[in-house]
């Protein structure tokens, strides 16, 4: 069942969601050890000369939350690629409809919904940082704010998939019992 062509694109796919996992991993790595930078050196987050009429709150309040949003993130988007493979898996076997392959797609639209909820605070959280961030010398931050269409597009595709998928393993099911 598997031809030359596809055997490449599964090993594409394949390839791509450990590179992804494994970006997920170093982002969560660099987030670990801007946290620990901050608890374990305080001076870094206000040796800024930054002064607002908050006199420093933003980071002092904002780096926590936003670093575990972004690890949350980071963590979703990890598992989100592990579930991707496992189906990449499934279909270079030559059993993409299982049932198993259903509940896959359906995490992953839950996950991809989680992230898309987390980009909102996070947006409004580095708003409130920019300034902070901007003014040391080895960071800068830009914001980019408004809805993102084709995550939310891609979490219905998702969820209407992991239906496909479902009633496609349940129509093989009763195909195998009348053989």
């Amino acid at each position: 069942m598997n031809d030359k062509p596809n055997d490449i694109l599964l090993l594409a796919g394949k390839l791509l969601t450990i590179i992804m996992q494994f970006a997920c991993v170093i982002g969560a790595a660099v987030i670990a050890g801007l946290a620990l930078l901050a608890i374990f050196d305080p001076g870094w987050i206000t040796s800024t000369g930054y002064e607002s009429s908050l006199g420093n709150a933003e980071p002092i309040i904002g780096l926590p939350i936003f670093f575990l949003l972004i690890a949350i993130f980071l963590g979703s988007g990890f598992l989100f690629f592990r579930k991707l493979k496992e189906i990449i898996d499934t279909v270079g076997e030559g059993n993409p409809f299982d049932l198993e392959n259903a509940s896959r797609l359906n995490t992953m639209a839950w996950l991809l919904l989680v992230m898309q909820f987390l980009v909102m605070p996070a947006t409004l959280l580095g708003t409130f940082l920019a300034p902070w961030i901007n003014a040391r010398e080895d960071m800068s931050m830009t914001i980019e704010m408004g809805p993102d269409v084709e995550g939310i597009l891609m979490v219905i595709i998702l969820f209407i998939l992991a239906r496909v998928f479902k009633h496609g393993a349940a129509m093989r099911e009763d195909l195998e019992g009348t053989v």
